[in-house]
């Protein structure tokens, strides 16, 4: 017998793994049941957990059921030639990845992820589209306000109250579907609406979580937008809402950037829609804080501009009372003790002070800028 062990299937050649898929023929199981009943092994290929034929394949060596390490080396030259970390819309949606949108029912979710998927199709890329929550009528409604161009209405498939339940059949589809499109956008809507079980249960929330994955690792130029509610609850605390999202605390950390969305109040009748986003939680992408988005019905036209979040402005006026109620000027340290923040945050939101001009610097410390008299409302951050 040969000392040279077998080689590993993720060592072939792509023909090689290709003509063994070929040649393959399904070998029969033994089921669970205690009746013995023989069940057909899935194909090979996307859609039946069997990742034999996947874009992302594992690389060489660490295939089987006995896990073998790669080198740091080598994962070096594997991926050194991977695309730079880039945004669909910038500073919001990456072009890859997972996005979950977490905020209150009637905050503008449906129209975020129109947005999306109307910038992602208008870019060329495939989106699929799985809505659960809305009527015909409304749904209708809403795709014509965000005027589609006519050459994207093909590109872009929805899957629109037909009871698709992530890790069904149905989503087995969209997964060998996703696996073949380009650059492809799925957008669920929502996670509720979708989601197989209770939310509240841990194993069902795991396994929610393990199937975005698995539809992420079937192409890995695709992107997958989550949109979820949270509680009346949390919808009325302050602060920043990383933690917002409804259900297990198995969702938490699901999503390479989680967005609190919140509905900005516009006049009956204005033609607009507007919704500020806010990155809680961002991965391997750079937190870009809270933007505004303006939607202007009819034309689909989106405007996006920064803006201060609640937790900033809360940060900025601690600062300022912190210094106000000193006689002696305050260092970053001092004010940091006082307002009982993270010193960096402090450090920032002093920093920022200082360029609205409402702080100024003096010795070693901060005093305020203008006195309380001169301190008018426009000058609040």
């Amino acid at each position: 017998m040969s000392d040279e062990r077998a080689k590993d299937p993720s060592d072939l050649s792509n023909d090689q793994v290709d003509a063994a898929i070929e040649n393959r023929k399904p070998m029969p199981r033994r089921s669970s049941k205690r009746s013995g009943d023989a069940v057909p092994v899935p194909a090979l290929g996307l859609g039946t957990g069997n990742q034999a034929r996947s874009p992302l394949r594992e690389p060489p060596g660490t295939a089987g059921t006995v896990p073998r390490f790669e080198t740091f080396r080598a994962f070096l030259e594997r991926t050194n030639d991977l695309p730079p970390m880039s945004w669909l819309i910038d500073g919001l949606v990456p072009t890859v990845g997972q996005v979950w949108v977490i905020a209150a029912p009637g905050s503008g979710k449906t129209w975020c992820s129109f947005a999306i998927a109307k910038t992602a199709a208008v870019d060329g890329r495939d989106v699929f589209v799985i809505e659960e929550e809305h009527s015909e009528r409304g749904l209708h409604d809403r795709l014509r306000n965000m005027a589609f161009p006519d050459e994207c209405l093909d590109r872009i498939r929805l899957w629109h109250r037909k009871g698709l339940k992530v890790g069904d059949s149905k989503f087995n589809a969209l997964v060998t579907a996703f696996a073949s499109a380009d650059r492809p956008v799925a957008i669920f809507d929502c996670l509720a609406a979708v989601l197989e079980g209770n939310e509240n249960e841990t194993q069902d929330a795991s396994r929610f979580v393990d199937h975005m994955k698995r539809l992420l690792t079937s192409n890995p130029q695709g992107l997958v937008l989550v949109l979820h509610h949270v509680s009346k609850g949390v919808e009325r605390a302050e602060g920043n809402m990383a933690m917002a999202g409804r259900g297990s605390s198995a969702f938490n950390g699901a999503a390479d950037i989680e967005l609190r969305q919140r509905k900005v109040t516009t006049p009956r009748g204005s033609g607009v829609v507007k919704f500020t986003l806010e990155n809680t939680k961002s991965r391997e992408f750079e937190d870009n804080g809270t933007k505004r988005v303006t939607l202007t019905l009819g034309t689909g036209e989106m405007e996006i501009e920064a803006v201060e979040s609640p937790a900033d402005t809360d940060k900025a006026n601690q600062v300022l009372a912190a210094i106000r109620g000193s006689v002696e000027p305050l260092t970053k340290t001092e004010i940091t003790n006082v307002v009982k923040r993270r010193k960096d945050d402090v450090g920032k939101a002093v920093d920022q002070l200082v360029e609205q001009g409402l702080v100024r610097r003096e010795g070693k410390g901060f005093v305020l800028a203008k006195t309380d008299e001169h301190l008018g409302a426009d000058d609040e951050p």
